[in-house]
């Protein structure tokens, strides 16, 4: 079967191959696959995704475009690239199964109902290990059908609370590990990069470990042994991802953190205050582009990170980009700086309901709103995208992005559309309509 996918921002599927009378049945997003399974003059019956039908010729084109879903995982983060050059990559997986379930019963189910096979993920990305990060990313590693390339995180390792009942060992005096100096020149030292360094970090017979760290990491390890797992690396400022690393489609990917200091000539961390707003702040940081646009990835930045961040970097300035993913999930905690460094078009924001954060803070919306360097800045919430029909189904709240040579687009589902009129999509940067200027 000839594959295609579809070229228009929102490409048209047709009842009938003809330009009179035909009746629009279906929309798909720039880069849908298409199955061809007949041509008659120039129109081309496809499968597609939702009803199959008739698309014009000039509505495809023969190759793939930069595909980006921000999952709706509810109060956490979750991201699925896919690249041009079809490579596979997760940004953190959230909380629960929400990932797991998008990945196995919708995105790949086409791919995992064929008999003995497998789904790679070529990489995954975990920005932090706090448990609405990656927490999500266990059922999929213990799933035998996927296999997997580099695991990169941020090398800060979970360690348990003690309490009056159990401690963990006396030499991590951190739920973080191993921390030396006070005030501003406080560090944590213990970190990790392999698998195997992760898996020291426990000896025989102790209790260290966050119950759900422990999860992870014997999820790696048994991955790792079914051959299942490439490896474990920590990613920091500078560092490189091959997978997101593609010349022909000018796709390319900079590491702008964690950044690490240098203590007795070993890297350490900078202690921001406490544990939360540590493993917080030194987050993975990745600047995405392709062609002429960019993307901000940045974990659950703090403003006493992104300061640090702006130190660091300095009059370079790396952080402007057309479309950022909200730090934190529209928290509160961020620096007026850092957003006027972003200064982003468009801002995606993950946030869940019934949590006691109130996240996105209306401090955090109204920031992005004004520091943009779009007449009309867009801001997308997998939480206001959410829904809930009249039979109490829940609608999850996926943004969609779609990148190809030249135009950018961001996407969700209307909440009651047909398939015909399904999405609501915007062109990045967004220009005023004549309504607008009414």
């Amino acid at each position: 079967m000839l594959e295609l996918f579809a070229a228009k921002p929102e490409t048209p599927i047709y009842s009938v191959p003809k330009r009179d009378g035909r009746k629009k049945i279906n929309t798909v997003l720039m880069g849908t696959w298409l199955g061809v399974e007949k041509t008659q003059g120039s129109f081309l019956h496809v499968r597609t995704a939702g009803p199959d039908g008739w698309v014009h010729k000039n509505d495809t084109r023969p190759d793939r475009v930069l595909k980006v879903f921000f999952i709706d995982v509810g109060q956490g983060d979750g991201a699925l690239i896919e690249t041009p050059e079809n490579k596979r990559v997760l940004i953190d997986g959230g909380p629960g199964r929400h990932t797991y379930n998008y990945l196995t019963k919708w995105q790949y189910q086409y791919l995992l109902n064929q008999a003995n096979s497998t789904v790679h993920i070529d990489a995954i990305i975990i920005s932090h290990y706090d448990a609405d990060h990656y927490g999500g990313l266990i059922p999929i590693l213990e799933d035998r059908r996927f296999t997997f390339g580099t695991i990169y995180h941020n090398g800060i390792a979970r360690f348990r609370t003690n309490t009056k009942k159990k401690k963990r060992p006396t030499r991590y005096d951190q739920d973080l590990g191993t921390t030396t100096g006070r005030g501003k020149n406080r560090v944590l030292k213990t970190q990790f990069s392999s698998l195997t360094e992760l898996l020291a970090l426990e000896q025989t017979g102790e209790d260290a470990f966050q119950g759900i760290f422990r999860r992870f990491a014997h999820a790696c390890r048994d991955a790792k042994k079914e051959g299942r797992l490439g490896k474990l690396k920590l990613l920091k400022q500078g560092g490189a991802v091959p997978e997101l690393t593609d010349s022909t489609h000018a796709l390319s990917a900079e590491v702008l953190g964690p950044v690490l200091n240098v203590n007795s000539g070993k890297p350490v961390f900078k202690w921001f205050s406490n544990s939360s707003h540590t493993r917080n702040g030194h987050s993975i940081v990745l600047r995405l582009s392709h062609h002429s646009q960019s993307m901000l990835l940045g974990g659950d930045l703090n403003s006493a990170s992104e300061r640090h961040l702006l130190d660091h970097h300095g009059g370079a300035q790396p952080f402007h980009v057309d479309i950022a993913k909200s730090c934190h999930h529209g928290s509160s905690d961020f620096s007026i700086a850092f957003i006027q460094a972003i200064d982003a078009a468009a801002t995606i924001i993950s946030s869940g309901d019934n949590e006691g954060h109130s996240h996105p803070r209306a401090d955090a919306v109204g920031a992005v709103a004004k520091y943009s360097n779009a007449v009309l800045p867009l801001i997308f919430s997998t939480e206001l995208a959410r829904s809930v029909n009249s039979e109490g189904d829940i609608l999850f709240g996926m943004i969609n992005l779609r990148s190809d040579e030249q135009d950018v687009v961001l996407a969700q589902m209307k909440e009651a559309g047909a398939n015909r009129d399904l999405w609501d999509s915007y062109m990045v940067p967004f220009q005023p309509t004549k309504h607008h200027k009414a």
